[in-house]
């Protein structure tokens, strides 16, 4: 048998919404400070810049990278704890490093 279920929800939003243009400068630093680039530490800010939106964005990280049998990165995991809208979030990022593909 199939399982299905129906997720309901009462609250909407009525009204205009609002149409502007804003802009953004964003920072962002990675260092693989630990145990011959193996670990290190990651972080991000982005600061929106209008009158009507204008949020300050975070991201701290703790990178880790998987290296081949030459010592090249192939694959990068980041635990990310970052706020977006002062919303916090706890994360996991992924990364793949195409470099190594292409001759």
């Amino acid at each position: 048998p199939l399982n299905s279920s129906m997720i309901s929800t009462s609250s909407a939003y009525l009204g205009d919404f609002d149409v502007f243009t804003t802009g953004s400068i964003k920072g962002e630093f990675v260092s693989y400070l630990f145990k011959n680039g193996t670990f290190g530490v990651s972080g991000a800010l982005e600061q929106y810049i209008g009158e009507q939106y204008h949020p300050l964005n975070w991201k701290l990280g703790v990178p880790f990278s998987l290296k081949d049998k030459e010592g090249k990165p192939t694959i990068n995991f980041e635990l990310q704890w970052e706020e977006v809208n002062e919303e916090h979030y706890l994360g996991i990022g992924i990364g793949l490093a195409f470099g190594k593909f292409i001759n």
